[in-house]
């Protein structure tokens, strides 16, 4: 009886310990979700509207490793038409379910194509989620200058770029990447 009543307390100090650390990360991203929103709004004080510095810019270049096709690329080696880099970062608290539904959501726009950008201290995460989709979703395993050229102050990001590598939009809400967009 003894020994239950010590499980019981560990297990009881552990589930404590887990919530305190979730509720950590979620005051974590609270915070620096309204950071970001501070950046965006003293970034654009002219303007009532919020806004990343990098729209209408031209996209930065970047070299990555693509687990789908387990070589060496550019973002000009694939880029077609419209594409959308989803930047993400296993920290984040709420980018695997941001990802879920930009994925539903990507299915009604099938001249959208996408990748999943990781920074290349995340690789083994990488492969766990290129295995998931049962490869499927292209990984790209990027340099962390990749997220400090794109400006990517919070995540999930993503990043809409149309043909001519110019930025289209950037938002941490994955339905808002399509606003504008025709569905298919």
């Amino acid at each position: 009886m003894l020994v239950i009543n010590i499980l019981i307390g560990i297990l009881i100090i552990f589930s404590l310990l887990f919530s305190f650390l979730l509720y950590k990360r979620l005051v974590k991203w609270n915070f620096e979700y309204k950071i970001y929103l501070e950046r965006l709004k003293s970034h654009n004080q002219e303007s009532s509207d919020i806004n990343h510095p990098s729209l209408g810019k031209l996209a930065p270049n970047f070299k990555a490793f693509s687990k789908k096709y387990n070589t060496r690329i550019t973002l000009e080696g694939i880029i077609q038409d419209d594409l959308v880099l989803v930047f993400l970062n296993t920290d984040c608290i709420y980018c695997d379910n941001n990802l879920e539904i930009f994925l539903d959501v990507a299915r009604n726009y099938p001249s959208f194509k996408y990748a999943v950008v990781m920074d290349e201290s995340e690789e083994a995460e990488a492969d766990i989620l290129f295995n998931l989709y049962e490869k499927d979703v292209e990984v790209l395993i990027v340099s962390e200058q990749t997220f400090i050229d794109y400006k990517i102050a919070f995540l999930p990001s993503f990043v809409h770029l149309n043909k001519e590598y110019v930025i289209e939009n950037i938002t941490p809400i994955p339905t808002f990447i399509f606003l504008g967009s025709q569905s298919a």
